[in-house]
């Protein structure tokens, strides 16, 4: 019997920057992270949480991606969340 995505953690695995528990195809943070960041941090708290691991991110991935893609990856959904 195999653990349905809700009941393994999600966190991300660096320096990639992938979902522990989606695999190594699936960006962090996932659609079951952001749920449960959603879930368990208040807005503010979120974003902060978020803007520090995307401030990580840029360390790890400096040449993979650009600012705006970092921000819409960790930053945008926070604000969305919990409307």
């Amino acid at each position: 019997m195999t653990a349905a995505p809700e009941d393994v953690l999600h966190v991300p695995v660096r320096p990639v920057w992938t979902c522990s528990g989606c695999g190594p195809q699936v960006d962090w943070p996932c659609e079951y992270a952001r749920a449960e960041l959603t879930a368990n941090l208040d807005p503010i708290s979120r974003s902060m949480y978020a803007a520090e691991r995307m401030v990580e991110a840029i360390a790890d991935l400096p040449d993979e991606t650009t600012p705006g893609d970092m921000f819409t990856r960790f930053l945008a959904w926070t604000r969305r969340a919990g409307r």
